[in-house]
């Protein structure tokens, strides 16, 4: 009987961990002849040799700031580049004196294993090395983070790590801020079974009632990327809350940061409640702020009216304010 019992109890372990959430693994290590981590061209190399590519957009004229920005969920840096369909935020911005940087998150667009969660940890310590790296680089000229959706999450979870990142502003469109603690009751405990019993399945999102833009030509564009995920493993999915649980968190490590967060009212994908909540909580409304844009929608610096937004985030950058 007792025998019984134990390979009863090693058979569930086994089967336990098939079925546990699986994180994309870290990379092999940095090569020996070059110092991790490290900004090479286009490519940032993290602390355990992943390159990741990077965008860079230099300022024309005098630099006034230097930008890092981080895409959303499932997206990739390209969402900062612009095209017939869509106003680049990385142009726009570099014709206005701003330097930007926009690199493939781990897990997503070229980087190994993509579609893969990374984890709330790899995520925030590469933006804190990156950070650092670009700091340097540009000595004399205030850095920005910027961060759309899962971006904007993932600034506000490493701000709240015990080694943030170097940051002078902060700017959040439409951060991911559906902390378990905002879900409907029942998700979350469904979320977690679903990901530690089927971790591998995935979704595409189909069906369900969700606009993200209005700009109907580049969702078109991004259904034709192959650098944009189609499909969402649930353990992904289990991920993502637990970096916005950890972005929810974070009001009390801001203290003293300016921070402007752009908010459209159609946004279908991060309610306004959870926003509200994170905004009551911020520490310094006097340079904290958020800015709602009629008419916006989840996609805020891709809608059609994307030059409206993106004007304000600019002179709030350079100028400290927002017309």
């Amino acid at each position: 009987m007792r025998r019984a019992r134990r390979i009863a109890a090693g058979l569930l372990c086994l089967l336990a961990g098939a079925c546990a959430p699986r994180l994309m693994p870290p990379g092999p290590g940095a090569p020996p002849d070059t110092p991790a981590p490290a900004l090479q061209r286009n490519v940032f190399r993290t602390a355990d040799g992943i390159p990741l590519f990077l965008r860079h957009w230099q300022a024309q004229g005098e630099e006034k700031a230097v930008v890092l920005a981080l895409h959303g969920f499932n997206d990739h840096s390209g969402a900062f580049a612009g095209g017939p369909e869509v106003i680049g935020v990385g142009p726009f911005l570099a014709d206005r004196g701003i330097t930007v940087y926009a690199p493939d998150l781990r897990g997503f667009g070229t980087s190994p294993n993509a579609g893969l969660w990374p984890g709330v940890e790899a995520l925030t310590r590469d933006l804190a090395d990156l950070s650092w790296l670009i700091a340097a680089r540009h000595p004399q000229s205030p850095l920005v983070l910027l961060g759309t959706s899962m971006g904007g999450a993932t600034v506000l979870a490493a701000l709240a790590d015990p080694h943030p990142p170097p940051a002078d502003k902060v700017v959040l469109i439409a951060p991911a801020l559906r902390a378990r603690s905002t879900l409907p009751p029942g998700l979350a405990i469904g979320l977690f079974l679903v990901a530690h019993s089927v971790p591998w399945y995935s979704a595409t999102g189909e069906g369900l009632d969700i606009r993200p833009s209005d700009n109907l030509p580049m969702l078109r564009a991004m259904g034709r990327d192959p650098l944009v995920l189609k499909e969402t493993r649930m353990d992904a999915l289990w991920g993502l809350v637990n970096l916005m649980d950890a972005a929810f968190k974070s009001p009390p490590h801001l203290k003293g940061l300016p921070l402007l967060i752009a908010y459209g009212s159609h946004d279908d994908l991060v309610p306004e409640q959870p926003l509200r909540l994170f905004a009551s909580r911020l520490p310094d409304p006097d340079i904290q702020t958020v800015r709602t844009y009629p008419g916006g929608w989840h996609m805020l610096l891709r809608d059609l009216n994307a030059e409206i937004p993106l004007a304000d985030i600019a002179t709030w950058i350079t100028a400290g304010e927002v017309p």
